[in-house]
């Protein structure tokens, strides 16, 4: 599948698919740790908690020293596909990854993935990665809102991908049956360059709404 940018909500949002054989890397990967998961939590500037009535799955926090493989694969396709579309950051600072999996009734309520982490350095990008084939589940879309009050949902595909600005409201919906299994990573960059990026993509979103009306 050729990647592509997806113009019908806004220039900032960029989906595409992983080739076969970089799916099998990451599933090789995945098999050395996707049994020792715990309870997932909320992250904001006071800590961490859990509020299943929020988010509900189970995750693991992924090191990348220990999976070189799996850093590369996501980094050359967060370059690849969003270096055309925003060049302004640094696409060095791959820093977060998570392993995600989502069973029958979990899903994680509408929210930004941006934090107050008490440093300089903010998430200013998510990249969310299936990793189950769509028969394997169902329900359990990922979906991401826009100012003009549109939604794009990420095609089930496994090896499909999502780019999408931190900042950006989305969810994962609830997982009516099944297993779905999703590889999350972040792009960190310093609180000026996040403030930067977020206005380019206000003055972008208000100069589409006025164009659209």
């Amino acid at each position: 599948m050729v990647p592509k940018v997806i113009f019908c909500m806004t220039n900032f949002v960029s989906n595409g698919c992983l080739s076969q054989r970089e799916i099998n890397i990451l599933e090789r990967d995945i098999s050395k740790y996707e049994n020792n998961v715990h309870d997932a939590t909320i992250v904001n500037s006071k800590g961490s908690y859990k509020d299943e009535n929020i988010r509900s799955c189970k995750v693991r926090g992924i090191n990348f020293e220990s999976y070189p493989s799996t850093l590369n694969i996501l980094q050359s396709n967060m370059i690849e596909n969003y270096k055309p579309i925003y060049p302004k950051l640094d696409y060095s600072k791959i820093s977060e990854l998570q392993y995600i999996q989502y069973v029958t009734g979990d899903f994680f309520r509408r929210h930004k993935d941006v934090i107050n982490n008490g440093t300089d350095q903010r998430r200013v990008l998510t990249m969310s990665v299936n990793m189950s084939d769509p028969d394997e589940y169902e329900g359990g879309e990922l979906v991401v809102y826009s100012k003009q009050s549109s939604e794009y949902v990420l095609d089930k595909t496994k090896g499909s991908f999502l780019i999408i600005p931190a900042f950006m409201e989305h969810e994962a919906r609830k997982v009516t049956s099944g297993k779905r299994k999703v590889l999350i990573c972040w792009l960190n960059n310093s609180f000026q360059l996040l403030n930067k990026f977020r206005s380019d993509f206000d003055l972008y979103t208000s100069a589409k709404l006025m164009l659209d009306k």
